[in-house]
């Protein structure tokens, strides 16, 4: 089988076709040709695109992608269809069914809730090519379509918008409360302190010195001796017990910290979330690395949710 590039005499589809047979169908049109002329036309085409101040007519070529990009509409098949009508747009900037198939594919066929500020100015250009070259008895039904999709996707936007300004806000509320209850915790444990009675500061050399003068004193039956023996045992035993429960406190706050670094820490994450969402809402060409960008789209999808619900 030898395929050669051909030029179908019906619609101006281009075609591979095996040049061993006489005739083939479209896969454009559905419609039969002859293959040599087919393949005449292809030549013929080439060489107009070599000659010097020649005008190529693509009128047929430009009514094949129109059917091929209807096609692709049915077949849900969007980048392919918008590809296919902005191929349209580039040969026959007149026809306004390039522009308005372009419309219909990005918005998918006016089913897709669009939340980019720069789409919708996308959309109002295209449309203000379609106004330019419309003028037959549908443009009436077309402007409405067009008109009422924008209306929809603009209300989404302005809920969309306050949804998200509203739980931002409310997120900074809790973490802010979090933080201060972690700030309380922190100056309670800078305030007290352990009790020193090792052997290097002051209050433990007298506290020793009392123990071993009263012990002394004790054995020759000194009253006072047992009196600062006494007090030494006492302070030495109030000083263990303080420290203890300091020590205990101290760990309660650590932990109670670290709990509260738990409940933070994902609130800041969804904050950072609803805050590139705004950012996607408000302007799809802002700077939002590629992981950011897949969380902010999440988060609209999941603000658009609510709103349907």
């Amino acid at each position: 089988m030898q395929l050669v590039k051909a030029i179908c005499p019906n619609c101006g589809g281009f075609l591979e076709v095996d040049a061993s047979n006489k005739a083939a169908i479209c896969t454009f049109c559905k419609l039969p040709f002859i293959i040599e002329e087919a393949i005449n036309n292809y030549t013929t085409h080439i060489e107009h695109l070599h000659a010097d101040n020649v005008t190529i007519n693509d009128d047929r070529t430009a009514a094949a992608r129109l059917e091929a990009g209807e096609a692709n509409l049915k077949l849900k098949h969007w980048p392919e269809a918008e590809k296919v009508f902005k191929e349209v747009c580039d040969l026959t900037p007149q026809d306004y069914r390039g522009w308005w198939g372009r419309i219909r594919a990005i918005t998918q066929e006016f089913t897709a809730d669009l939340f980019h500020g720069d789409e919708i100015a996308t959309l109002n250009d295209l449309f203000n090519s379609v106004s330019t070259f419309l003028n037959g008895p549908e443009k009436a039904e077309i402007v409405q379509t067009f008109d009422s999709y924008i209306g929809r996707v603009t209300e989404i936007n302005r809920r969309s918008e306050d949804l998200l300004s509203r739980k931002a806000e409310d997120l900074r509320g809790k973490i802010k409360e979090l933080e201060d209850e972690k700030s309380r915790i922190q100056d309670h444990l800078g305030k007290g302190k352990d009790w020193d009675l090792r052997d290097g500061t002051a209050l433990g050399l007298i506290l020793r010195l009392m123990l071993i003068v009263g012990i002394a004193l004790s054995l020759f039956g000194i009253p006072v001796g047992f009196l600062l023996a006494g007090v030494s045992v006492i302070a030495f035993l109030a000083t263990f017990v303080h420290n203890k429960i300091r020590d205990i406190s101290h760990k309660n706050a650590s932990h109670k910290i670290y709990e509260i670094n738990d409940k933070i820490n994902p609130l800041r994450l969804e904050l950072a979330t609803s805050e590139n969402a705004l950012k996607l809402l408000n302007d799809s060409q802002a700077y939002i690395v590629y992981y950011q960008k897949d969380e902010a789209i999440a988060a609209l999808e999941r603000v658009t949710s609510a709103l349907e619900r």
